[in-house]
């Protein structure tokens, strides 16, 4: 691997990257012969260079937070010919950088990198955008559309959890319908998660057990919110959690059919601008992506 493009939003985190770009470009630059920086400025602009750069590039290299990576991820994963993805992470959450075993220290991440420690990745597909975290609504679209920019750079991961307390006593039920080729449920509802990576927030509150790299989707009904099934969920951390409430349905498949009544706002990766259709095919895309790793 020669060629190198690294996308920078140079704004997430608080300027996390920004603070640590010296040190960035000397790392890679010292591992690899060509080292490209590009500055994304809008909204959009992460998916227009890893589109632009993909044929020119051996590796491309998301810096900045989730969303740097949701753009980006969104502009190889269509492709047919797909460099190597990388992430050096630098927003409050890194959520997707976490399951990889990346250093939070954007500097420590440009280090690793170098070592080249190519890995198969998962990749979640809803048939109009990627995900590699999760693909959720409900609950989880009210936590995270709800916290102020202020509030998470104070508070960091910690304001998800206040968040999640909070809409527990708002948050409204949808009627779902899930199909897949072994299982099937329908009835009320306020969350459903459908996870390809085990970090939401930062964290693992949800799906702690879920691979990256096995092929399947881990989906999670939450069908009546409330403090203590959030608890049996915090507190669950192997097996099925199905087994353990019975407001709480998990399953693994490769891919499932939902429909739910009334549309439902979206939160792929904590980007929210779709809306659930009539009726979505969510799947697993087995090793969509190479991507360099730490230790996972």
């Amino acid at each position: 691997m020669d060629k190198v493009s690294v996308i920078v939003n140079p704004n997430a985190g608080q300027k996390k990257i920004k603070n640590h770009l010296d040190s960035i470009k000397n790392i890679l630059s010292d591992g690899f012969k060509q080292v490209s920086f590009y500055e994304t400025r809008k909204k959009g602009d992460g998916t227009s260079y890893a589109k632009k750069l993909a044929n020119s590039s051996d590796v491309i290299i998301a810096a900045g937070g989730d969303g740097t990576v949701y753009e980006v991820l969104n502009g190889l994963s269509p492709l047919n010919d797909r460099p190597a993805f990388a992430i050096i992470p630098g927003g409050t959450c890194n959520d997707f950088s976490r399951a990889l075993g990346m250093s939070q220290n954007p500097a420590k991440a440009a280090e690793q990198i170098v070592q080249q420690n190519i890995q198969d990745i998962d990749v979640g597909f809803d048939g109009c955008q990627y995900f590699l975290n999760f693909w959720g609504i409900g609950l989880i679209t009210a936590v995270s559309s709800q916290i102020e920019e202020d509030i998470k750079s104070t508070f960091g991961r910690l304001s998800y959890y206040l968040s999640t307390i909070q809409n527990i006593k708002e948050n409204d039920t949808f009627h779902y319908e899930i199909s897949s080729s072994d299982y099937y449920y329908s009835g009320k509802a306020e969350m459903i998660i459908i996870a390809n990576g085990p970090f939401t927030g930062g964290i693992k509150p949800f799906l702690p057990e879920v691979n990256i790299q096995d092929g399947m989707l881990d989906v999670l009904v939450l069908r009546e919110a409330n403090l203590s099934s959030l608890f049996s969920i915090l507190k669950k951390r192997t097996g099925m959690l199905a087994s353990i409430d019975e407001n709480i349905i998990h399953f693994q498949t490769p891919q499932l059919t939902l429909k739910t009544s009334p549309k439902k706002l979206i939160d792929c990766d904590g980007e929210r601008h779709l809306k659930t259709p009539a009726e979505a095919t969510i799947r697993a895309l087995p090793n969509h992506l190479k991507m360099l790793a730490g230790k996972f």
